[in-house]
């Protein structure tokens, strides 16, 4: 076994390698713009592609980023041409962040796309040799000696922190507790349809094709406490035989002079009033 360390000016920590420094932020963050980079001190512009305007030229703004672990850093606004586009056919080049091992560089690169009646962005290269990340998408039409606004479509991928497998498939994030409740206060549904451990969890409601599930206890008579009633609490209504001018009355069938049909609207008054 081989432990590396660093960064170190002297001794053997000073020994840690590009090689252990690409695994290191590899191993942290995804490639990409690092969101919000400051360069030199002041907030930069994420590396956004831009049109000049009045030419075929893009103006690629300042900022950082990352590429499969190599650090990368733009101080001052870039300029790359787009060569035009004839032969009656539209492409689709590609701004990229372009690694090179060979030339162990990190630059930034246009990557011209195939000319073709449906043109598609260009294929990225991430091998062992050359790793790229792309910035943006620039539709190149026939003929076109202006490029504007409408011709870029960004594609810059944001940096972000890995997570380790054992916080949960694709979850990204895996609580440690959930309203101060770990998982075992909860029921769990299962991929089958039916919720483990809860056989009253019968009813379902669904809303834009989702299904949610419900006590099938929790209608009428559940004596399930609300917490509001149309956004108001309990204050706000009289309670019968509170003193605030209701009376218990029981109210019988002869009381009812008129009461709409089943299915209908209508209005139900009482002939007899409060006592």
């Amino acid at each position: 076994m081989a432990e590396k360390y660093g960064p170190f000016n002297s001794g053997t920590g000073a020994a840690f390698d590009e090689t252990q420094w690409r695994e290191i932020f590899g191993n942290l963050l995804t490639p990409g713009v690092i969101k919000g980079a400051k360069v030199a001190g002041s907030a930069g512009g994420d590396l956004a592609v831009s049109v000049v305007g009045g030419n075929m030229n893009v103006n690629i703004a300042t900022g950082c980023g990352l590429v499969y672990g190599f650090a990368y850093e733009n101080d001052a606004t870039a300029t790359k041409t787009i060569t035009t586009q004839g032969g009656g056919l539209n492409r689709i080049d590609t701004v990229i962040l372009k690694l090179d091992f060979v030339a162990r560089t990190v630059l930034l690169a246009v990557k011209s796309g195939t000319a073709a009646s449906s043109p598609v962005a260009p294929s990225l290269t991430q091998s062992a040799t050359t790793w790229e990340a792309p910035l943006c998408d620039i539709f190149v039409t026939n003929g076109a000696s202006v490029l504007v606004s409408g011709n870029l479509t960004d594609r810059r991928a944001f940096c972000a922190a890995i997570v380790p497998p054992s916080m949960g498939s694709g979850s990204l994030l895996d609580a440690d507790k959930l309203d101060g409740n770990d998982s075992t206060a909860f029921l769990i549904k299962t991929s089958g349809g039916t919720v483990s451990g809860a056989t009253d969890f019968t009813n379902t409601l669904t809303k834009s094709g989702n299904t949610v599930w419900h006590a099938g206890n929790d209608g009428a008579g559940s004596g399930l406490d609300a917490d509001l009633l149309d956004g108001q609490s309990s204050t706000a209504f009289p309670l019968v035989g509170s003193g605030s001018g209701f009376a218990s009355r029981t109210i019988g069938v002869g009381d009812i002079a008129h009461r709409p049909s089943a299915g209908n609207k209508g209005s139900i008054y009482i002939e007899t009033p409060f006592s």
